[in-house]
C-alpha cells in the first residue's frame, strides 16, 4: 500500500507537470480548475499555484518598441494570444525584419526538459523550405525569455478575411470586399470566384503535402493559422503544436490534445496518438474550405461539449444548404476530406488538391459518394432508435416477400416480381433519407407480389 505522504507527493507533482503543460500550451486556468481536479490536495495545490503564477509574472519579459532581444530590435507589436505576442523585430546581422514570437511567462519556468523540447520543435520545423509553409530561423532563450525567430509574413490571416466577409454581409452592405493587406473571394458568389477559392486552397494543400512529406503533422490547422499574403498567396503558420508522423507523441507536449475542436478530426478528438498521422491535417483543411466556402463551420454548437459530440457522432453540415455555388462534385471532395473512416478520407493533402484542381478544371474528381449501404449505415448511427423498429419492419417486410416470390411461378409472375423488386430495391436505398417512404414503398411492394 503507498505512504499517503508519497500518494500526495505525487499527485502534487502531477498538479504542477499539468500547470507547466497547460501555461506551455497558451492555457491559463484559474485556481478552481486545479482545486476541482486535486481536492485532497487542496492547500498544498492553492499554495504552489500562487508561487509558480508569481514566478511567471515577475519573469514576464519587458518589451517595448526599440527594445532589445537577443541580436533582434523589437519595432512593433503585430499581435497577442494565448502563445505569447509576435513582434516585427530588426535583426541587423542579416538586415532583415523578421517576426518574433515571444512566448508566455510561464515559458520562464520550464524545466530542461520542456526547453529541450522547444529547441527540438524548431529545428523539427525548420526542416520545412516552402514557400506556402512560415519558415523558422531558430529559437533561442535571453535569459528567461523564450523566443522564436520567424518568417515575417505580410498580409491577412484567412479567418480575417471571412469575419470580415460576415460583418459585411451582416450589415447588409453593397461595398466591395475590402481587407487591409490580402484580398481573397470568401463566400464565393459565382463561378469565376468560386474557382479563385479553390485554386487558393489547392496552394494551401500542396503546401501543407510539403509539409507532411519532410514528416511533419501540423495539427492545428485552421483559417487562424493560413495568411493570405497581398499577392493572394497562402502561407501556413504556427507549426508550434506539430509532431513528427513516425511519433506517437506530440512535440509539444504528451498525453493532451492538441488543436482547434471546431477542425479536429474525430480521432484528434479522441487522443488516440497511434491514429493521427497526415490525416488530420486533411481534415482540418476540409473544415476550413467548408467555412471560406459558406461562412459556417461544418460543426456548430452553443458550447464545447456539444461541439465534441457533435464532430464525434454527425455528418458535417452539408454546403450546399449554405452556398449555391457548391456543385455535387465539391460537396463529394468536401465529404471526403471531412470522411470520418480514415479509410475513405483521403490519404494525402496532395490526393485533396488534385482533386480541387479537377474541380477548377471542369474534370471528373477522382473522389466518390458514399454508396447506399454506407449510407444506410450512417443513418442508423445518427438515429438508432426509429432505425430499429424501422429497419426491423423494413426487413421482415422484405423477408416476406421474398418468400412469397419463391412460391410464385415464373410464368404468371415475371412481371409482377421484377416490380416488386424494383420496389424493395428503391425502399432499402431511401430508408435512411426518408424512413416513412421507405416504408410506404416496401409496403406496395409486398401488395404487389402475387
Amino acid at each position: 500500500m503507498q505512504d499517503p505522504k508519497e500518494e500526495g507527493d505525487a499527485e502534487l507533482f502531477d498538479f504542477v507537470d499539468e500547470f507547466l503543460d497547460d501555461r506551455e500550451r497558451g492555457v491559463e486556468h484559474p485556481l478552481e480548475h486545479y482545486l476541482a481536479r486535486y481536492p485532497r490536495q487542496a492547500d498544498a495545490v492553492r499554495a504552489e499555484y500562487a508561487s509558480l503564477t508569481a514566478r511567471s509574472e515577475e519573469r514576464a519579459p519587458r518589451t517595448g518598441d526599440g527594445m532589445r532581444l537577443g541580436p533582434y530590435r523589437l519595432l512593433r507589436e503585430l499581435g497577442r494570444g494565448g502563445q505569447g505576442a509576435v513582434w516585427a523585430a530588426e535583426d541587423p546581422r542579416l538586415g532583415r525584419t523578421v517576426a518574433l514570437k515571444l512566448l508566455p511567462p510561464s515559458f520562464a519556468i520550464l524545466s530542461g526538459e520542456r526547453r529541450a523540447r522547444l529547441q527540438r520543435e524548431a529545428e523539427i520545423v525548420a526542416r520545412l523550405d516552402h514557400p506556402g509553409i512560415c519558415t523558422v530561423y531558430e529559437a533561442q532563450m535571453e535569459g528567461d525569455t523564450p523566443y522564436i525567430a520567424m518568417r515575417l509574413v505580410e498580409g491577412a490571416a484567412l479567418s480575417s478575411l471571412i469575419a470580415a466577409e460576415q460583418e459585411r454581409r451582416a450589415s447588409g452592405s453593397k461595398a466591395p470586399r475590402t481587407t487591409e493587406g490580402a484580398s481573397l473571394p470568401v463566400g464565393p458568389r459565382d463561378g469565376l470566384e468560386l474557382r479563385e477559392l479553390l485554386a487558393f486552397f489547392e496552394r494551401t494543400a500542396r503546401a501543407l503535402h510539403a509539409a507532411h512529406e519532410a514528416g511533419i503533422i501540423h495539427r492545428d490547422i485552421k483559417p487562424a493559422n493560413v495568411m493570405v499574403t497581398p499577392a493572394g498567396e497562402p502561407v501556413i503558420l504556427d507549426f508550434g503544436q506539430a509532431k513528427e508522423e513516425d511519433s506517437a507523441a506530440g512535440l509539444t507536449a504528451s498525453g493532451e490534445v492538441f488543436g482547434t475542436p471546431a477542425y479536429m478530426s474525430p480521432e484528434q478528438l479522441a487522443s488516440k496518438a497511434e491514429d493521427l498521422d497526415r490525416r488530420v491535417d486533411v481534415w482540418a483543411l476540409g473544415a476550413s474550405l467548408h467555412e471560406a466556402l459558406t461562412l459556417t463551420r461544418p460543426f456548430e454548437a452553443p458550447t464545447t461539449p456539444a461541439l465534441l459530440a457533435k464532430v464525434a457522432t454527425q455528418e458535417p453540415a452539408d454546403p450546399r444548404e449554405s452556398s449555391p455555388v457548391v456543385d455535387e462534385d465539391l460537396r463529394v471532395v468536401l465529404a471526403t476530406a471531412m470522411e470520418r473512416s480514415l479509410d475513405r478520407r483521403y490519404p494525402t493533402a496532395l490526393a485533396f488538391a488534385e482533386d480541387l484542381r479537377r474541380i477548377r478544371l471542369f474534370e471528373p474528381i477522382h473522389a466518390r459518394p458514399a454508396g447506399p449501404v454506407l449510407r444506410f449505415r450512417r443513418w442508423v448511427r445518427r438515429h438508432p432508435a426509429l432505425a430499429a423498429s424501422t429497419v426491423g419492419t423494413i426487413l421482415s417486410l422484405a423477408l416476406g416477400l421474398v418468400v412469397s416470390l419463391a412460391l410464385l411461378s415464373r410464368e404468371r409472375a415475371a412481371l409482377e416480381i421484377a416490380l416488386a423488386r424494383h420496389l424493395a430495391s428503391r425502399a432499402v436505398e431511401l430508408v435512411h433519407e426518408d424512413p416513412s417512404a421507405a416504408l410506404a414503398i416496401a409496403t406496395e411492394a409486398v401488395q404487389r407480389a402475387p
